[in-house]
């Protein structure tokens, strides 16, 4: 056991069940996380949003309880049971009072190692996820998102998104493959956090010695993107535009990876502070809002510039993005701007670790990209030793690609003298339905 200002952090490895506890006696509460260290590639493929329906469908029935049941004594004991999904992982959480912690377990054994996925409770999901799925034609924001997603990621697992059909197409066998494929001791990674007895530990860890050992996984290519691509979603009674502007980003397995968060803080991901809304919102009042972000996942990843404008300036509001990207590639940041954004980031990183399930969120974030059992500890420290001269190469690294994704929704006829002016983003593609590759 390890004394941290986060608390006592021990790791484990029983019997091939991996994890780590982290004990705090001024709460009293427990979490318990149960990792799966796969994601989107659990979905078949062509069926996108089954990893979504089978974490969904893991509380709504097991052998002894109904859905109804564990919905219920989960509200009598004021315990909660959720699931986070993304690219790479699927996170279950239990959250329980310790008073009420014996009351709960037989509810997680049935839940984690016993779930029937009813053929009701399924059609039921796929009729929420088909809804949700159609909502999103109605927010162009999602619609902007959800396109340049499924077109980054093209010919990888990252890009299978839901589609009305491949939700369709899901069977309560898809999702059983997939619990097969999740629960191996070599899946999952387990983090206890809170008031907990040793008794209990043991209770928790030991409901997963009996798993197999090892699932069968294909080796899965790394995420690329080639070629330029302008995609254009015409909403013909909109006022406003949605842009993606973006192109291939990198693995989060990259070492260093502090130096890239620092560089997009100071070009679009800090606010009020980074380039892109000094540039194009307070300077040229193109748009209220505009940001830069990078995602990071094992098999690479992508870099994306989102905003919004009136569609009489969307066209505008590309190109003077672009050219703040392009100058801040031959520029770099300054002294002062990286200064500021270690500040930012070293201030967050305790705001960030405040609770229980926060430090289990960090412990398995490192376990799942590989970063070692130290990641937690010396993040500060990495964010120190970062310099100007590491910030700016990356940036003339990773920021100037060729092959440029551009996706636009908004109103096509408002701007289609301009869209001419726009160049190197390939022919015109105009999309009628987001679902249109579907088969």
């Amino acid at each position: 056991m390890k004394e941290t200002r986060f608390g006592e952090i021990e790791f484990f490895n029983e019997n091939g069940v991996k994890g780590a506890i982290v004990k705090r006696d001024d709460t009293d509460s427990v979490n318990i996380s149960l990792m799966i260290k796969r994601g989107f590639d659990l979905s078949p493929e062509n069926k996108g949003g089954a990893v979504d329906i089978f974490a969904s469908l893991l509380s709504k029935g097991t052998k002894s309880f109904s859905a109804m049941d564990i919905a219920e004594r989960l509200d009598y004991l004021g315990a909660d049971f959720t699931y986070k999904i993304d690219k790479d992982s699927v996170i279950f959480n239990f959250w329980i009072l310790k008073e009420f912690f014996q009351k709960i377990f037989p509810l997680v054994e049935e839940i984690f190692l016993y779930p029937e996925f009813p053929e009701d409770e399924l059609e039921r999901e796929k009729l929420k996820t088909l809804s949700s799925l159609y909502q999103i034609v109605d927010s162009p924001s999602a619609l902007a998102s959800y396109v340049f997603t499924k077109n980054i990621y093209t010919n990888h697992p990252y890009g299978n998104l839901a589609t009305p059909f491949s939700i369709n197409s899901i069977t309560v066998e898809d999702i059983k493959s997939i619990y097969r494929k999740s629960f191996t001791k070599d899946m999952i990674y387990l983090v206890i956090a809170g008031n907990i007895s040793d008794k209990a530990i043991k209770q928790i860890i030991s409901l997963f010695k009996n798993l197999p050992s090892s699932s069968e996984t294909k080796k899965i290519e790394k995420a690329e993107y080639r070629g330029n691509k302008f995609i254009f979603f015409d909403k013909k009674d909109s006022t406003q535009s949605q842009i993606r502007l973006g192109f291939e980003g990198i693995s989060r397995r990259i070492r260093n990876y502090e130096a890239i968060n620092l560089m997009n803080f100071i070009l679009g991901g800090g606010g009020f502070s980074s380039r892109l809304l000094l540039k194009v919102r307070t300077e040229a009042g193109y748009t209220y809002s505009i940001s830069s972000s990078f995602e990071s996942f094992n098999d690479g990843g992508s870099f994306v510039i989102s905003s919004f404008s009136k569609n009489e300036t969307t066209i505008e509001t590309v190109k003077l993005s672009e050219k703040v990207l392009k100058d801040f590639i031959k520029k770099g940041a300054t002294e002062k701007e990286l200064k500021d954004a270690k500040a930012y980031f070293i201030g967050n990183l305790i705001l960030s670790m405040e609770t229980p399930s926060d430090i289990a969120g960090k412990l398995m974030y490192a376990e799942r990209y590989g970063l070692g059992e130290n990641f937690l500890f010396n993040s500060e420290e990495r964010y120190k030793r970062v310099s100007l001269e590491e910030v700016n190469r990356f940036s003339k690294k990773l920021l100037n690609k060729k092959d440029r994704l551009l996706v636009i929704v908004g109103n096509l006829n408002s701007m289609k003298i301009k869209i001419d002016k726009l160049e190197n983003y390939g022919e015109l593609l105009v999309l009628e339905n987001p679902f249109d590759s579907e088969k």
